[in-house]
């Protein structure tokens, strides 16, 4: 299950491999919740600048040069390794795009939470308690209704099964990328 879940978001990486600029130029317009760019993170807290000390945007080389990040034994779509957080492994998956910069996070268990310690199986209540302007997402055909946490360029999507009101997928990364998964579906 978890390979065919890699293999389907790298898919959506590789259409959106032009997509998730990391200029940094321009004045935040985020929620009051933003982490702040000097903030700490234990490794298996995802936020809206990345995972642990890992930023949206990093090199791929670099991230394993420095041990921040492992290759699974899983491939992507594109024959290229999904990645694991060392010692949180099948906790989430790190995804690399076209450029090998990480893209996005998609948190599999209640391993990886948010700072607001949100994750995978949490009540949608409490998803809107803590992010009361997220901006609601209707279903596709190819993906559950979510709730999309935006700071200036990237984003949490908590997918949500509607009869259980619980997250059943958390992915943070470049908002646009999140969205294009949320309303396409996410294929290979």
């Amino acid at each position: 299950m978890r390979v065919t879940r890699a293999i389907l978001v790298v898919s959506v990486l590789l259409a959106s491999a032009g997509c998730g600029d990391t200029d940094d130029g321009a004045a935040p317009n985020t929620p009051s919740t933003r982490p702040s760019a000097t903030a700490s993170y234990a490794p298996n807290v995802v936020h809206l600048e990345g995972v642990g000390a890992i930023r949206f945007g990093e090199n791929r080389e670099e991230l394993v040069g420095r041990k921040l990040v492992a290759a699974s034994d899983e491939m992507g779509c594109d024959g290229q390794p999904v990645y694991d957080i060392p010692g949180y492994v099948d906790a989430a998956d790190l995804i690399f795009n076209g450029q090998d910069k990480l893209g996005f996070v998609w948190v599999l268990t209640p391993g990886v939470r948010t700072p607001e310690q949100l994750t995978v199986d949490s009540p949608m209540a409490d998803v809107r308690k803590a992010y009361p302007d997220a901006e609601e997402l209707p279903a596709s055909e190819r993906s559950f209704p979510g709730l999309l946490v935006k700071a200036e360029k990237t984003s949490f999507l908590f997918l949500y099964e509607p009869q259980t009101q619980q997250v059943v997928k958390l992915l943070a990364g470049f908002t646009d990328i999140l969205r294009e998964a949320q309303s396409a579906g996410i294929t290979c």
